[in-house]
């Protein structure tokens, strides 16, 4: 818990940052942010596949192991590039 904790204010603080500087192009909605954050987390730390992330059943849709991975890559890009050139 407080690693999420930390990772989300870490996250809220690049988002904020890169709001001000007006380099964010597009950013995900609060509710698929929080989701994919936590497919980014399951995907790095925990090493599951993208497959194994789809069959979690974390919202109501289905989605697909390619689904996860563009919205992984998307939030890893946004922490890491500081949201320059988001997927």
């Amino acid at each position: 818990m407080r690693l999420k904790a930390e990772f989300m204010k870490h996250l809220d603080a690049q988002i904020e940052a890169q709001k001000r500087e007006r380099k964010i192009s597009r950013l995900p909605d609060d509710v698929k942010l929080e989701r994919d954050a936590r497919w980014l987390v399951r995907d790095h730390f925990r090493r599951e596949t993208f497959a194994e992330i789809a069959r979690g059943g974390e919202s109501d849709q289905i989605v697909s192991p390619d689904t996860v991975r563009k919205a992984v890559q998307n939030v890893a890009q946004l922490i890491e590039n500081g949201a320059d050139d988001p997927i």
